[in-house]
C-alpha cells in the first residue's frame, strides 16, 4: 500500500502574527476616506465635462455635404453657428444660436491645448472680429459649415483658416450658457463691442419660464423642419423668460411674409422681434 504523507505547514507563507492588531488612528481615517471622495468627485465632473466622441462624430458624419444655408439649422440647411448648436444640442448642451454669443460661452484654451469638441472662432472678413465658428476634433481638424462646401471638414494647418484663425472656448455642462452670454454681452459697452454685430429679425413664438419647457417646444418645431432656436432674457421682475425662435430675416416685412404663408404658425402665438447677430460668413 502506497504511503500517503500528510500535508505539513507550507514553506516561505509566514503564520499571521501573534497579538495585538494595529489601530489605524481615526484621524488617518477620516483623511483618506475624504481623499476618496474628492477624487470620486473630480473623477464625475471630468466625465460630465466632457465630449462623447462618438455621439459628435455620429451627428456630424451624419449631416456631411447638407448645403449651407444662412439662417438654417436643420437638415435642409445650415450655417455655422446653427451647426454649432445642433451638435452640442445632441450632446446636451444648449448654446446660444449665433456666432457671436458662442464666442462668450465656456473657458478660452490656447491652441496648443486643443481638444475633441473645443469651438473655434475665425475672422473671415480681416477686422479682427468673429465671423465664423467650427468644431475641433483632433490634430487641428475641424468640422464646420462652410458657406461653399455646407458641411465639411476643414484644417487649422489650412492657409487660409490658418490665417483668419482668432481663438478657441473649451465648453463645460455645468453653466448655463444661454443665460451666461447674455449677461456678459450686456456687460460690454457698445462702444468697446469687438464684434461685427448687425440687426436680424426673428419670429418669436411663447415665453416660458423653463428652459427644458422651451426645448421641448423647440424639439417639435426641428422634428417639423423649422429653423427652431431658443433665445434667453430676464424679466423686469427678474425671472429667466426662455422663448423659442424661427429663422432669420433680414427685414422685419420677410418675417412677416413668412408668417402670413404657414398656417402651422399662424395658430401659435407668435410676434417679430429684432436682434443683434454676428456678421460674416455663418450668423
Amino acid at each position: 500500500m502506497m504511503k500517503i504523507d500528510k500535508p505539513g505547514p507550507r514553506k516561505n507563507c509566514p503564520s499571521p502574527p501573534v497579538g495585538r492588531a494595529k489601530l489605524v488612528p481615526p484621524r488617518r481615517i477620516f483623511i483618506l476616506a475624504l481623499s476618496f471622495v474628492l477624487l470620486a468627485a473630480l473623477a464625475a465632473k471630468t466625465i460630465d465635462r466632457a465630449i462623447d466622441r462618438g455621439r459628435l462624430n455620429t451627428f456630424i458624419q451624419g449631416r456631411l455635404g447638407i448645403p449651407y444655408c444662412w439662417g438654417g439649422c436643420t437638415e435642409r440647411g445650415f450655417d455655422c453657428s446653427g451647426f454649432v448648436m445642433r451638435a452640442f444640442q445632441d450632446q446636451g448642451i444648449n448654446l446660444p444660436r449665433h456666432s457671436y454669443l458662442q464666442s462668450l460661452c465656456g473657458e478660452k484654451i490656447g491652441p496648443e491645448k486643443l481638444g475633441y469638441g473645443d469651438l473655434l472662432f475665425f475672422d473671415t472678413k480681416g477686422q479682427g472680429k468673429v465671423t465664423h465658428v467650427g468644431i475641433h476634433l483632433e490634430n487641428k481638424k475641424f468640422a464646420h459649415a462652410a458657406s461653399s462646401k455646407g458641411i465639411s471638414f476643414a484644417s487649422l494647418n489650412d492657409k487660409y483658416w490658418g490665417s483668419r484663425f482668432l481663438f478657441s472656448n473649451r465648453i463645460t455642462r455645468e453653466e448655463n450658457h444661454l443665460k451666461k452670454s447674455e449677461e456678459k454681452l450686456a456687460a460690454v459697452p457698445e462702444a468697446e463691442k469687438q464684434y461685427d454685430l448687425k440687426e436680424a429679425y426673428i419670429v418669436g413664438l411663447e415665453g416660458f419660464l423653463s428652459q427644458e419647457e422651451a426645448l421641448k417646444y423647440q424639439s417639435n418645431l426641428l422634428s417639423k423642419g423649422y429653423d427652431a432656436f431658443i433665445t434667453y432674457e430676464k424679466s423686469a421682475e427678474g425671472k429667466d423668460i426662455y422663448r423659442v425662435g424661427i429663422g432669420f430675416f433680414n427685414t422685419e416685412k420677410e418675417a412677416a411674409n413668412f408668417i402670413m404663408k404657414d398656417d402651422y404658425i399662424q395658430g401659435l402665438v407668435y410676434f417679430i422681434i429684432k436682434q443683434k447677430i454676428s456678421s460674416g460668413d455663418g450668423v
